[in-house]
């Protein structure tokens, strides 16, 4: 019996000694004399720095509630098909999807706060493939409850991160920090137009909801190992505000040095959001691109501007601060939105394709400087309120800067004067950062 405790002692003396460095936590291993079985597994536990591990987790949770809430859209046309609805009835599940996220936002700080950023990412990707498992059962009313339901994880996405990587992100390297973590959703959004449609066409429309569904419990699963550690700064006695959930939002506009950044991403996210929605369009009625190369030449700008995200992060931590950053984001938009108004037929693709990916680098890149600045800001809001507060800002941005859009493309029918009009509006929002 006492060769095997002594031989139990040398074994983990040893395996401390390869990894004693650091845990994942940041302490140091402190084994006493007859280290239990708990510390010696603590001492294989392997010894990469904590905000690493943080970063990759946070990532792929943003990349899969993304591409959850990217699912239905993708796979439209075939789910109209099946269930005999028209693709119209779209708005009104991205109506359904955006008030579900606005109002999971609002309340995941406080849930953060009192269950811990990774279980309530956990519990957040559940909620994505649930509402995917229930799309299966194709109808009107189990699709209602999808977007609901994606919604609902959709939304403590960002507060959940923002928490995790607030915490332990050194301060130089923040921005670069929350803006790798950002390049999750528009990567989650091109993954569900990656797989959905040719499982929809190979094997039906389920099956792509169902491999979004297992892709999102497979990160939940994988989330496990690592929830102890990161979520070791519990408030077990926090409030939780399900029938307050106005309470973060109200101390954020009540504060004023939110109010430049919250301007700016209300304008900056309306404008991405047309972009998004209206640039294949433009290009084919104002430029005269055919659909297919109006196509190739948005994939290039999205992806551009998903990479503009780690740039953006990198110059804000390196060389500019970030409200100076997020100024030139602003008059980057409003130039380019100009140059895109003057666009015709005549001119060469390669030029209309450079405009467009300008466009994408000021309009797409910058979300990840906005929520690092706000969770530095956050103090004793909370980064996961804070950040939640913001998001439900530029959610708003969208609800109203896209109907605007459809208005002066309505009256005026030009998609170029209306892109030119919002970056007038961008440029006059940044205007108040160069101030800070």
């Amino acid at each position: 019996m006492a060769h095997r405790y002594i031989a139990r002692w040398c074994t983990a003396r040893l395996l401390a000694n390869v990894g004693r460095s650091r845990l994942s936590c940041g302490s140091r291993l402190d084994h006493g004399p007859f280290p239990t079985a708990a510390s010696a597994a603590q001492a294989v536990t392997p010894a990469w720095p904590p905000v690493l591990i943080a970063l990759i987790a946070t990532f792929a949770v943003q990349l899969l509630a993304s591409a959850g809430s990217a699912t239905t859209q993708v796979a439209a046309p075939a789910l109209a098909d099946a269930i005999a609805a028209e693709v119209r009835l779209l708005g009104v599940y991205t109506a359904l999807l955006f008030v579900a996220t606005l109002a999971s936002g609002l309340v995941a700080g406080s849930l953060v706060t009192r269950f811990g950023a990774i279980r309530i990412s956990q519990v957040a990707l559940l909620s994505c493939a649930m509402g995917l498992v229930v799309a299966t059962a194709g109808n009107t009313a189990a699709l209602a409850v999808c977007a609901i339901l994606v919604g609902c994880g959709l939304g403590p996405a960002t507060p959940a991160s923002s928490h995790l990587l607030a915490r332990l992100a050194p301060p130089g390297w923040r921005n670069i920090v929350f803006s790798l973590k950002q390049t999750g959703v528009p990567l989650g959004i091109g993954l569900a137009g990656l797989i959905v449609p040719p499982l929809t066409v190979g094997w039906g429309w389920r099956a792509g909801f169902l491999a979004v569904a297992g892709l999102c419990l497979a990160t939940a699963a994988l989330l496990q190992p690592i929830r102890t550690t990161f979520d070791s700064d519990l408030e077990t006695g926090a409030r939780i505000r399900p029938f307050n959930p106005l309470a973060p939002l109200s101390a954020v506009l009540t504060d004023r040095k939110f109010h430049p950044l919250l301007s700016a991403s209300l304008v900056f996210t309306g404008n991405q959001s047309c972009i998004n929605s209206f640039l294949v369009s433009a290009l084919v009625a104002d430029v005269g691109m055919d659909l297919v190369s109006a196509g190739v030449v948005f994939s290039l700008a999205l992806a551009t501007g998903a990479a503009a995200r780690l740039w953006w992060g990198w110059v804000a931590d390196r060389w500019v601060r970030p409200y100076r950053v997020l100024a030139i984001v602003g008059f980057g938009i409003g130039l380019s939105n100009l140059l895109f108004g003057l666009l015709d037929a005549s001119w060469p693709i390669h030029g209309i394709a450079a405009i467009a990916m300008v466009m994408a680098v000021m309009s797409i890149g910058w979300n990840g400087v906005y929520l690092a600045e706000l969770s530095r800001l956050a103090g004793p809001i909370g980064a996961a309120e804070a950040t939640g507060a913001g998001a439900v800002v530029s959610f708003t941005g969208v609800v109203i800067m896209a109907p605007l859009f459809s208005l002066i493309l309505g009256w005026s029918g030009s998609y170029g004067l209306a892109f030119a009009l919002f970056g007038f509006c961008s440029a006059a929002v940044a205007l108040p950062l160069l101030r800070r």
